[in-house]
């Protein structure tokens, strides 16, 4: 949704003229304002992504873990999608540490 308000920026901005009321000064107020929280927005996700998958990548590493790049990407973009992203991207990190650790501090599979 929100690349479809930065691509079609003028044909909205056109399209809510025509219902806003004649205080053009007011309704351009409020949409420069909504693309600024947008923009906010897209850079805090960003930056969000950007911490959990350096942090993940760091973890991963000290835990000396398979793929660590990889994987911490994995992660980082699974915040894009709350609560179900995570659980996603969990199943092959834990599936890659059992895998390389085994299940107990004896085993090796």
């Amino acid at each position: 949704m929100v690349f479809f308000l930065l691509k079609d920026k003028i044909v909205l901005m056109r399209s809510f003229s025509k219902v806003l009321p004649q205080n053009r000064r007011l309704a351009t107020r409020v949409w420069f304002e909504m693309q600024q929280q947008i923009a906010n927005y897209i850079r805090g996700k960003f930056l969000e992504i950007l911490i959990v998958g350096v942090v993940t990548y760091i973890i991963f590493l000290f835990f000396d873990l398979r793929y660590p790049l990889l994987l911490s990407v994995a992660v980082g973009i699974s915040v894009l999608v709350p609560y179900i992203g995570a659980v996603l991207v969990s199943i092959p990190v834990m599936l890659i540490a059992l895998f390389q650790f085994g299940l107990s501090p004896d085993s090796t599979i």
